[in-house]
């Protein structure tokens, strides 16, 4: 088995996250990585790329930070952090809410 990334994604704000992140909260991936950098990417529900970032692992570890936009499509999104293949990426998912897509437009 060959050496892997790891990547956990949280919100930037303090409590439980139940039900799904809102528009404008700030996310946070970060992880470990055998690697000397990282790409991170988030795909939309749609397919679409919403974010793409080279980032610089120090010591084994790496952090990136987007804050969503208040006009984003609620629906599950794709974190995807490493290089290459599914051997040397981590691959995790979030979800912006409906409600919360809908309150934003109001």
């Amino acid at each position: 088995m060959g050496r892997r990334s790891h990547a956990f994604i949280e919100a930037g704000r303090c409590g439980e996250i139940s039900g799904g992140y809102d528009p404008r909260d700030t996310i946070r991936v970060i992880g470990t990585s055998p690697l000397s950098d990282v790409i991170v990417k988030i795909v939309r529900p749609d397919g679409t790329v919403l974010y793409f970032n080279a980032v610089k692992v120090n010591q084994g570890a790496y952090e990136d930070t987007i804050t969503l936009s208040a006009d984003e499509l609620p629906g599950d999104y794709t974190v995807i952090a490493g290089q290459g293949g599914p051997e040397t990426s981590a691959k995790q998912t979030f979800s912006v809410t409906e409600e919360a897509g809908r309150q934003q437009r109001r």
